[in-house]
């Protein structure tokens, strides 16, 4: 491919015409294919496939060998005179002229709508970067919630472990209690009076009230705190 190829005139198509191609006399170039299928399947009067203007005379479409012979170039321009050779010469260089024109003018458009589409494109890209910059945001934001609400979740399972670890202890508390009540009511030094099992009330304590606050008699069941057990009597 080189700076002087010629292509086809025709937008849709733009094939690169190696061999030959059909020259119109507004100086435009059209492939065999797209020549057959326009202006040479019809009879009489035909338009260019380009501009759509007028092909009336025998010579307003030539097809061109773009690979001439030798022996035809050495004979294409002979027996003329030199003011027509040199009219001709300027003829098919204003053709290659406005060739160059069209090219570069369908580059830039080439190039100008390259460019609105990249952006186009770029605009649609940053606003898909500011949609992300705000969805990250906004998943910040509620992942900064959900620590802060899993703090709080462990905060308040701190505070109910040790409220059960205090339930635990007095539960332990009130189980050695009821087991030396137990012992007590068979030890023959108390012999099953009264004052001994006052006595013995009072001597052990659970917070700020003592047994005896909390236990009537011996034969109520035993309530602190919620838990409740019966001390066992012997028979």
């Amino acid at each position: 491919m080189t700076d002087t190829d010629l292509f086809c005139n025709i937008l849709k198509c733009r094939t690169r015409l190696t061999t030959s191609a059909w020259i119109t006399s507004c100086s435009h170039a059209v492939c065999e294919e797209d020549a057959n299928r326009t202006f040479l399947s019809r009879e009489g009067k035909s338009s260019c496939p380009v501009c759509n203007s007028p092909l009336l005379e025998k010579h307003d479409i030539v097809k061109v060998d773009l690979n001439p012979p030798e022996k035809f170039k050495s004979m294409v321009l002979c027996g003329l005179r030199p003011e027509i050779i040199i009219d001709i010469t300027n003829r098919a260089l204003t053709f290659w002229q406005y060739q160059m024109c069209q090219e570069l003018q369908y580059q830039k458009a080439l190039v100008k709508k390259t460019n609105d589409n990249f952006n186009v494109a770029e605009e649609e890209y940053e606003n898909q970067i500011m949609k992300l910059k705000t969805e990250l945001q906004v998943s910040r934001r509620n992942q900064e919630d959900l620590q802060q609400e899993v703090s709080n979740q462990v905060q308040r399972l701190g505070e109910l472990q040790n409220r059960l670890l205090e339930k635990n202890r007095q539960l332990q508390n009130l189980l050695a209690l009821n087991n030396k009540l137990r012992c007590s009511t068979t030890n023959p030094q108390l012999d099953g009076s009264p004052h001994a099992h006052q006595s013995l009330r009072n001597k052990y304590t659970l917070g700020p009230q003592t047994i005896g606050d909390v236990i009537p008699n011996q034969e109520d069941n035993l309530s602190v705190q919620g838990f409740a057990f019966t001390p066992v009597l012997p028979h």
